[in-house]
């Protein structure tokens, strides 16, 4: 609730909330010159995690008393016992937002990719520290962390917020940055603009967690109003962004909000050999999909606007599962091809050599070809092309090269479903509204590969990647 008021102030919360806890609760933030939170995902980061739970009490007290952080994970029945007598255990506490009361997320891969996508966070840089001067604040610092750096990082930043005060800018601030050249040892940092302060991203998801899971009424109450709000906002707004890659986001975002909102249970990954990211995402999906008319048809006849049933975000998130997975087989069968290697160069981009582009072949473009880089990225992150772009370099590279890639029985219907696919997600991303028989239509071309050529292409992949899919 104290994050709902920091986002949205007299616009979100007033109607709800008592001021005896905002002015409290702002009292006892007061006292810490540095926030943080750290992500990861306690499935895939099983020994992070481990360590996470084992080192609390430890990390509670090295990171000093100006320095607050949290994480998705339960603090010890001791500490908890022990703690209870600190100021905002008392305040929060009142309220049923205290650690021992705090609700079950249904799906912990699901939350942590929702909340890393949110502000614009790799999955797969999880485990991160992201910190902030500000929750009100729109940027933040991330920081790749491990189960063997965890306790010396966030040490050093509790150190760093005793010393330093105040700080306006960490982005601007010369020690912070000389902490943070000493605390890179996982080889990962990065500062981000968000579009939306941290407070309001973190109460947008928790007002979804607590709206289904809470089992206090005001809470409850508090969280229902807030998700009915934020859902409205957004399907007024769809797609409105004139940036293909923030819609994306929103999109994807949108969707892990809803999944908070739905019990664990009923879903399956893809299968073996695709990315983590490609099952949380189908995961997410499977939750969704059941439900997702209805929920909107609830919000439509509400605002009497048929135009609001879209299907936008459905399409999006199995849009992105085709992104990623194609992007890592045939388009790094393409990388290597134009003198990439595998699997030095597996999903990242190779350094000291610049762009490696690919001029589409005039038989598959109209007008003037523009070249589509192969090495795009930043650092060693590398960016893979869009799908439709994908698509024209798989044509040309295929076209010309003598290593045949045979389980492409018919090239020429395998090219027209994918064609299909960046058509309809290229719809999905812009202004409008996708119908449910357009997304009927988009699920077919899906399900073509989904049935047969992934299990190729995951076989393609490992391959280039050099690790043997059923050892």
């Amino acid at each position: 609730m104290l994050l709902q008021d920091l986002g949205y102030g007299k616009n979100g919360t007033d109607n709800f909330i008592s001021e005896m806890i905002k002015s409290e609760g702002q009292k006892v933030l007061e006292q810490f010159n540095l926030f943080g939170f750290i992500i990861h995902d306690p499935i895939k980061n099983v020994e992070f995690h481990k360590k996470l739970e084992e080192s609390f009490e430890l990390l509670d007290y090295a990171t000093g008393q100006h320095f607050l952080f949290f994480g998705l994970t339960t603090p010890p029945a001791q500490w908890i016992e022990k703690n209870k007598s600190r100021e905002y255990f008392r305040i929060f506490g009142d309220h049923h937002l205290s650690p021992d009361k705090s609700p079950k997320l249904n799906d912990d891969s699901i939350s942590a990719y929702t909340i890393a996508n949110s502000m614009g966070i790799s999955y797969n840089d999880l485990p991160v520290i992201v910190l902030t001067n500000n929750l009100k604040g729109k940027n933040i610092q991330v920081i790749k962390t491990c189960s063997k750096h965890l306790v010396e990082q966030l040490t050093r930043i509790g150190h760093y917020a005793a010393k330093s005060g105040k700080v306006r800018s960490l982005k601007k601030d010369l020690e912070f940055q000389q902490i943070l050249k000493k605390i890179n040892q996982c080889e990962g940092t990065e500062s981000i603009d968000l579009e939306n302060s941290v407070a309001k991203i973190l109460s947008d998801f928790l007002a979804f967690v607590y709206s289904e899971n809470s089992t206090y009424s005001l809470n409850g109450k508090i969280a229902k109003d807030h998700s009915t709000r934020f859902i409205s906002k957004y399907l007024k707004g769809i797609n409105s962004s004139k940036d293909l890659d923030q819609n994306e986001q929103a999109n994807i975002k949108f969707l892990g909000y809803l999944s908070a909102t739905i019990p664990e249970g009923g879903t399956a990954d893809l299968g073996n050999g695709f990315e983590e990211e490609s099952n949380i995402l189908y995961r997410t999906y499977q939750k969704i999909f059941p439900v997702y008319g209805d929920l909107l048809r609830s919000f439509v006849s509400e605002q009497n606007n048929e135009n609001l049933l879209d299907y936008s975000p459905l399409v999006i998130c199995l849009a992105k599962i085709f992104e990623t997975e194609i992007g890592l087989s045939l388009i790094h069968w393409c990388r290597e091809a134009k003198g990439i290697e595998m699997p030095e160069n597996f999903n990242k981009r190779k350094r000291k050599i610049g762009d490696v582009n690919v001029i589409p072949d005039s038989e598959f473009v109209s007008g003037v070809p523009r070249p589509i880089n192969l090495n795009a990225g930043n650092g060693n992150k590398w960016k893979s092309p869009e799908i439709g772009s994908a698509l024209l370099v798989a044509k040309t590279v295929m076209k010309s090269s003598t290593d045949a890639l045979n389980f492409i029985s018919n090239k020429e219907e395998f090219f027209t479903h994918w064609h299909k696919i960046s058509t309809l997600r290229n719809n999905a991303a812009h202004p409008g509204t996708v119908s449910q028989e357009r997304f009927n239509d988009f699920v077919n071309h899906f399900d073509y590969f989904k049935n047969g050529y992934f299990s190729d292409m995951n076989s393609l992949k490992h391959t280039l990647k050099n690790v043997n899919l059923n050892p």
